[in-house]
């Protein structure tokens, strides 16, 4: 893992891409892709809601709760911006208050209404 986060190429470990492969299986079994060492904030990694989709994505937002940091689009990660619009496909990446993932659930599949 620290190989991956310097970003130095290395062969997977068979736990790491397990678990990789799981995430994409079953989306629903993971809450969080990394968590702060104090447990309170995390990076969570969403598909897009289909109410998302032709949207801004900038409304998804919830100050002090969480927060659209990226999104990868075909393969691609980029950072948001106030202006970015959804589409289908996109993997929504948030910094989230670990203790708000349900509604950060909810507000996601609502499409930030």
């Amino acid at each position: 893992m620290i190989y991956q986060r310097l970003g130095i190429p290395t062969v997977a470990t068979v736990a790491w891409t397990t678990d990789q492969v799981l995430r994409r299986l079953l989306p629903g079994e993971t809450s969080h892709d990394w968590v702060d060492p104090t447990g309170r904030i995390g990076l969570v990694e969403r598909t897009i809601p289909a109410r998302a989709i032709g949207q801004k994505l900038a409304k998804l937002n919830r100050p002090g709760r969480f927060w659209l940091t990226a999104v990868t689009r075909f393969g691609k990660a980029q950072i948001v911006t106030v202006d970015l619009i959804g589409q289908e496909g996109d993997v929504l990446v948030f910094v989230s208050d670990m203790d708000g993932l349900d509604e950060l659930q909810k507000h996601i599949e609502s499409g930030g209404d």
